[in-house]
């Protein structure tokens, strides 16, 4: 098996008088446990060119680990685990939960995007996996009571003798970061305040505590992985999601490794923690796309994974809307000018967030759609990425400045070229660098100074097609799919007209 070791702690004999005291810390059975864990995959359960590994890849890396280290290996994912792909949607989660149960993942925390579906949906996916736990120890309903249970505890090792305590943690910002039509039937208990509970909990009937957490590590989040292994005692890892944040040696808060795997399946993480007489033992180590090549793939998982790819194409048939004219998606045209097509999708995704305005790029809309009846094949055949919808807070100059970089190619087409709602500008060719004049948002004067609440695609929010000035924006909402938000305006206001 290929091996790497990276970011190593080793805890000397010295520091086990002092680790004794730790809440968490009780003798471990001398041994090795793997962790295996990915985050954030957003529905990537198929391999694409532009997304990860896909799971019948990440299947194969799993198999390898369980028969080197027989007993020994925990499957977590951290979240955002259910939602983001038409293979995720067109079946509300249900392909995913079946394919990640199949695999026998012991634990999923609740991601804010696993919320997408609604919270009896969620429940109900939870239900369907035999072998698979949902885990969320803050997160509660409407009543104040857990939905799902808030930790699982395994025992691992050839007698069974190293017990390990799983719990989970969902971030906040659900309540403003998934679907708007579901967050009343939740709330959130204090999230440090929780985990400490649960390692008071947990201590005396394991020996070893891992936080499945989706809180991230961004700074700009209310609570974050780093605050919980700050001030919570007794913890022994973190395995986190939510900031896709690539941590290739993890990230090591005052004794406790945090790690993460990025998102969309493009790496998968490992953690071996080896118990001897000298103390613990924790390598981390991230394996990327290219390296999973070395790793047999999973014949029996594609194989199904494929059956339902097919099985979802007898779905896009579905009625969903009308259209009186035909929407012009063609490549040349949304890269080169706004269409009806590229105001409509603008539009929905304003309507959905209540932003002030919204901005796409056309390199985001891959097709046309046909007067007459539209379906959810269609829909898809435009907005095949499964980007979501976020809204962040940007300054007027800062939208002068979004609009010109999407301009800049101008009169050859781009991606970048903006398809806006809300916003009206004039395109002076002769004036390179000061190409846009005259802004109005929703129909008075721009205002360089004044902050306005932008609805665009998380693609661009992280700097795609160049728009760097969106990646230091607050994020203040992130809500549903794009072709799912298209769906639901197109439901709401009848045929399209124009």
């Amino acid at each position: 098996m290929k091996k790497k070791y990276t970011g190593k702690l080793l805890i000397l004999s010295l520091l086990l008088a002092f680790l004794s005291s730790c809440a968490s810390f009780k003798a471990v059975p001398q041994g090795e446990i793997v962790i295996i864990h990915t985050n954030d995959t957003h529905g990537r359960i198929m391999e694409t060119p532009q997304d990860g590994m896909g799971f019948p890849q990440i299947s194969g890396i799993v198999s390898e680990y369980r028969r080197d280290y027989p007993g020994r290996v925990l499957l977590l994912d951290a979240g955002d685990t259910f939602h983001g792909t038409p293979f995720a949607a067109l079946s509300q989660g249900e392909n995913v939960a079946k394919v990640i149960d199949s695999m026998e993942y012991d634990a999923v925390a609740v991601g804010n995007h696993d919320m997408n579906y609604g919270l009896e949906t969620l429940e109900g996916l939870n239900d369907l996996m035999e072998y698979t736990k949902v885990i969320s120890a803050n997160m509660v309903d409407k009543t104040g009571h857990r939905p799902f249970e808030p930790y699982v505890i395994k025992n691992l090792g050839p007698t069974g003798k190293i017990k390990v305590g799983i719990f989970g943690l969902t971030t906040p910002q659900t309540l403003y970061k998934s679907n708007p039509k579901y967050v009343d039937e939740i709330a959130f208990r204090d999230t440090i305040e929780t985990a400490q509970a649960m390692v008071d909990e947990l201590k005396d009937q394991v020996n070893i505590i891992i936080c499945l957490s989706h809180l991230g590590v961004n700074p700009a989040y209310e609570v974050t992985s780093i605050d919980v292994a700050r001030e919570v005692h007794g913890i022994d890892l973190i395995v986190d999601g939510h900031s896709h944040t690539i941590l290739q040696e993890g990230l090591w808060i005052e004794g406790t490794p945090i790690v993460q795997a990025g998102y969309s399946a493009k790496y998968v993480g490992v953690v071996t923690m080896s118990f001897g007489p000298d103390g613990t033992e924790t390598d981390i180590e991230l394996i990327s796309k290219g390296e999973a090549s070395d790793y047999s793939e999973s014949s029996s998982l594609l194989y199904t994974v494929n059956g339902m790819d097919e099985a979802n194409k007898l779905l896009t048939g579905k009625s969903i809307g009308e259209t009186q004219v035909r929407l012009d998606g063609e490549r040349a045209h949304v890269r080169s000018g706004q269409t009806n097509l590229g105001t409509l999708i603008a539009e929905s995704a304003r309507w959905i967030s209540g932003a002030d305005t919204a901005l796409i790029n056309g390199g985001g809309i891959r097709a046309s759609i046909e007067m007459g009846t539209i379906t959810t094949g269609a829909v898809l055949n435009v907005l095949p990425f499964g980007n979501t919808v976020r809204v962040i807070e940007i300054s007027g100059a800062g939208i002068v400045k979004a609009l010109e970089n999407g301009v800049a190619a101008l009169p050859e087409p781009a991606g970048a070229f903006p398809h806006t709602a809300g916003i009206s500008y004039d395109i002076n060719l002769d004036e390179a660098g000061n190409t846009v004049s005259n802004v109005k948002i929703n129909g008075a004067a721009l205002e360089e100074e004044k902050i306005y609440t932008l609805a665009t695609s998380d693609f661009l929010v992280l700097g795609g097609d160049e728009y760097a000035i969106f990646t230091d924006c607050p994020v203040v909402k992130e809500l549903s799919t794009f072709d799912e938000v298209l769906e639901e305006y197109l439901k709401e206001y009848g045929p399209v007209t124009e």
